[in-house]
């Protein structure tokens, strides 16, 4: 009895064995793949440093370069800047000699001018600056006197001025005084009537000086017959209230009537 039971008991553990070395085969395989899978991950990050490093060491050389280009162009910028400067001190410096050159011409022609302002008057052209001097002093004598006679004239141009506004003050107020005195011969010439609401229309002599304080007296012939109290006074027209107390009796005002101030201007 035992012996069949050895018998598959060995035989279990020949086939476990052969299981565990068979599984054990499948890890050793996994495990070498595994160390292969990291030695070229190694390898690609020894490549991939080394290419960082190559990469930094470009980059720096790269940053070298675009420093000297920049310092270049900023030389080159400065010696532009100074061939400019030279430029214009040269422009100025020819300017310069262009204005002295001129200024001795101005010179030299002045003294011809002067030479020739004082030809017959026996001045040596050393003695010329006294002589103008001379001339000077006699100058502002005449400036002095040309000055008062200025001042008289400006006195009496004041005096004229002030006779000239007083006389045109005269004349205004005189006119003013006729265009009144004229206003007590202007008649106007009533237009309509309106009897239920008690108002004229009037239209202004061309020369009447109507205004809302003045009072008129209506006229017929040589006859007053009643007094009209002014309402508004219009560009082309006058109206006027109807003073129903002052007519004379049996009295209507009618379109032809004309009115006059009912107060005579005395001046």
């Amino acid at each position: 009895m035992k012996t069949p039971l050895f018998a598959v008991a060995c035989a279990g553990i020949g086939a476990a064995g052969i299981f565990s070395y068979t599984k054990i085969s499948t890890h050793q395989a996994e495990l070498d793949e595994t160390n292969d899978r990291k030695q070229q991950i190694i390898v690609v990050e020894n490549s991939y440093a080394s290419m960082q490093k190559e990469y930094d060491e470009e980059k720096e050389n790269l940053k070298k370069a675009e420093d000297a280009l920049n310092e270049t162009k900023a030389e080159i910028e400065l010696k532009e800047s100074q061939k400019l400067t030279l430029k214009r001190t040269l422009k100025d410096l020819d300017n310069k000699i262009a204005t002295q050159e001129e200024k001795i011409e101005e010179v030299e022609q002045l003294i011809a001018k002067v030479k020739e302002a004082f030809k017959g008057q026996d001045v040596a052209l050393d003695q010329v600056p006294q002589f103008v001097e001379q001339l000077n002093e006699e100058r502002k004598d005449l400036e002095k006197k040309s000055e008062e006679l200025a001042i008289a004239i400006e006195e009496v141009q004041k005096k004229l001025d002030t006779n000239n506004a007083d006389l045109a003050d005269l004349n205004k107020r005189e006119s003013e005084r006729i265009a009144s005195l004229r206003q007590n011969s202007i008649s106007s010439l009533i237009t309509a009537v309106n009897n239920n609401w008690g108002f004229v229309i009037i239209k202004p002599h061309p020369q009447a000086l109507i205004n809302e304080d003045s009072q008129l007296i209506i006229v017929r012939g040589a006859q007053h017959i009643g007094r009209l109290n002014i309402n508004a006074v219009e560009a082309n027209r006058v109206i006027a209230d109807i003073d129903y107390d002052s007519l004379v009796a049996g009295a209507r005002v009618r379109s032809g009537d004309r009115v006059i101030l009912a107060k005579a201007n005395s001046r």
